[in-house]
């Protein structure tokens, strides 16, 4: 294993311990942004607005969850101070949906990092995750997929 991917195990393992500060009970995700040089520049996890309630029927009210819900990668993004161009966006437990990798191309970042996703992942993000993946290419972002195995 080289250097590079210690540290991307590194990440994706903080990216894992964000993703438990999400109250949503179905699924957690984090993120974790970080600066070529290793450092970290934020994190996020999917939730509500910093202001709306955590309340727990709104999570467990599935139209109401997805209508208020903010995305990690999303919420790594705008929680920076700094700008994020040639950044680096470590995902758990799997890659950025298409919403999302259009923001993070728009964005600037330069590399998304994260794990292969489940069969249970793939059966309702399939569509969405190509997509993605494609418009990712299509701006030139570097995309590496690590299997879950690695974390271990």
């Amino acid at each position: 294993m080289n250097r590079q991917e210690k540290w991307d195990l590194r990440f994706l393992k903080l990216a894992k311990e964000v993703s438990s500060w999400s109250k949503d009970p179905s699924t957690k995700v984090g993120a974790v942004l970080t600066r070529n040089v290793n450092s970290i520049v934020s994190m996020g996890y999917n939730g509500f607005e910093e202001f709306d309630p955590d309340l727990e029927e709104d999570y467990l009210n599935r139209e109401v969850k997805l209508s208020k819900i903010i995305h990690a990668e999303i919420n790594a993004l705008n929680h920076s101070s700094t700008g994020v161009s040639h950044c680096t966006l470590y995902t758990y437990p799997f890659p950025p949906c298409y919403e999302c990798s259009r923001i993070i191309a728009k964005r600037g970042i330069s590399r998304v990092v994260s794990l292969k996703p489940s069969l249970e992942i793939l059966s309702r993000w399939e569509e969405s995750l190509f997509s993605a993946e494609c418009v990712l290419e299509d701006y030139d972002v570097e995309i590496k997929v690590y299997d879950p195995s690695d974390l271990i």
